[in-house]
């Protein structure tokens, strides 16, 4: 008899483990997970942990992906995380007007302007402070492949144009502007030499013939801020939109007709997602607050410093969390991650509207880490959380942390921590917001479970 109840105890115990985890599976919602579908009593041993210890640093994030992205040009500066600087690189596509217009190309008599037409979508920072910029021709093709926030193009020695930029306020952007006969909303505009627009022109139906073939003759303008600028104040970062109708570069004509009066033509050379863009992004911390943290370890418990354009992330490490599960067998009903924001943030710059928590894999055979996304993650990119509510950024690591656990509990180790990002390029592309983070001490681990054990 005592062995027939010890194997109904055993069966009751493997089909609870086994509900739990299918009901952690198709829940969604932010409940713990299962108790409102569990026969009352059921989980009446369901216990919470809070008190694990939490490690935590900043560090400077490798570089990152930031081909075909944002578009941000600009410098930025605080006493929090030091100077962050991005320059912008792009080609153009072909005109749809190039077969009509471009045929009396040997008639033309002057290029009478090659203006570039970018149009921004928002500026971080300042932006009523003067933004120094140049603008640079390419001297290298831009390849259909991978480029990094550390990439070195090769430029012409010499800047095309040179600008200053600095608006009274965001309302400006509200604005609509007439090029020509059409009207556009806001645009910057940038004079580039005629010598630009007869190249474009002549070499039109003799060095090529489409987008592919003029993006080889003519190889593209990088967009940079001057060397020598430096902000006055907070710097300010443009981000630019680009599509046919926004952003292209545009060259006005005159040419001689047969009955020898003159005609004035214009055709567009678009920046749209048939160009290839790239972006160069450095991040400069010396005398920053960020700065001390990186040089000093005994203040890596207090604050976090989390930032896009390739800048710092965090390290969220759970030391202690194997030993939950090394000799216990532990049902995971939820677990979240808390990470409360700082007082500290930087005058003029906002917060990230969410972040995003990566698994870190380790392989010990080369002593290298990887960041791939969380199972949780993968479950459900809403039920992840990360928003920023309530001064506070809270993950759902329910299934994370069951893995984590399960594997103690056979001898193996998947516990190398949570690194905390503001850009993760193939989910949300490059971002150029800045966050200061409660760190160590403030970070909760919260863990609702099930022992199963006994």
């Amino acid at each position: 008899m005592l062995k027939f109840l010890k194997q109904r105890l055993a069966i009751w115990r493997a089909v609870l483990f086994f509900s739990i985890i299918l009901i952690s599976g198709s829940c969604k919602d932010d409940r713990l997970l299962g108790l409102d579908v569990l026969p009352d009593g059921s989980l009446d041993h369901l216990q919470l942990i809070d008190t694990l210890t939490i490690e935590s640093y900043s560090f400077m994030s490798e570089s990152q992906r930031s081909d075909n992205y944002r578009n941000f040009v600009g410098k930025l500066n605080s006493p929090e995380f030091g100077t962050s600087s991005s320059n912008w690189a792009f080609n153009l596509t072909s005109p749809s007007e190039a077969v009509t217009v471009l045929e009396n190309i040997e008639d033309t008599v002057g290029i009478d302007s090659v203006v570039l037409y970018i149009r921004p979508v928002n500026v971080y920072g300042d932006i009523t402070e003067n933004l120094e910029i140049e603008v640079y021709e390419l001297a290298e093709a831009l390849d259909d492949t991978a480029y990094f926030s550390d990439t070195n193009l090769t430029l012409n020695p010499l800047p095309i144009a040179t600008e200053t930029w600095s608006f009274e306020s965001h309302d400006d952007f509200l604005d609509t502007t007439v090029i020509v006969t059409d009207s556009f909303l806001f645009k910057i505009g940038v004079s580039l030499p005629n010598s630009i627009g007869s190249r474009l022109l002549k070499g039109s139906g003799r060095d090529y013939t489409d987008s592919e073939s003029l993006q080889r003759f003519f190889k593209g303008l990088m967009i940079k801020v001057s060397d020598n600028y430096q902000p006055a104040g907070n710097g300010a970062l443009y981000d630019f939109i680009t599509s046919s109708v926004n952003s292209f570069v545009q060259v006005f004509y005159t040419v001689e007709e047969e009955d020898g009066t003159t005609s004035q033509y214009f055709v567009r050379y678009p920046i749209n997602n048939s160009s290839l863009r790239v972006n160069e992004q450095s991040n400069d911390p010396s005398g920053s607050l960020l700065d001390q943290y990186l040089q000093d370890p005994s203040k890596t418990d207090d604050l976090l410093f989390v930032q896009g354009l390739s800048g710092s992330k965090a390290q969220i490490n759970i030391p202690h969390l194997n030993n939950l599960g090394e000799n216990t067998l532990l049902a995971v009903s939820k677990a979240t991650l808390t990470v409360p924001v700082a007082s500290e943030q930087p005058t003029n710059f906002d917060r990230s509207s969410k972040l995003y928590l990566l698994d870190v894999q380790y392989d010990e055979s080369n002593n290298d880490s990887a960041e791939t996304l969380t199972l949780d993650y993968v479950f459900s990119t809403t039920r992840h959380g990360g928003f920023l509510v309530d001064d506070e950024y809270v993950f759902d690591v329910t299934r994370q942390i069951q893995q984590a656990l399960l594997d103690a509990n056979a001898g193996n180790n998947s516990n190398y921590g949570f690194r905390l990002n503001a850009q993760v390029p193939i989910i949300n592309g490059n971002v150029r917001d800045q966050n200061i983070l409660k760190g160590s001490e403030n970070i909760v681990l919260r863990i609702y479970y099930t022992d199963i054990s006994n």
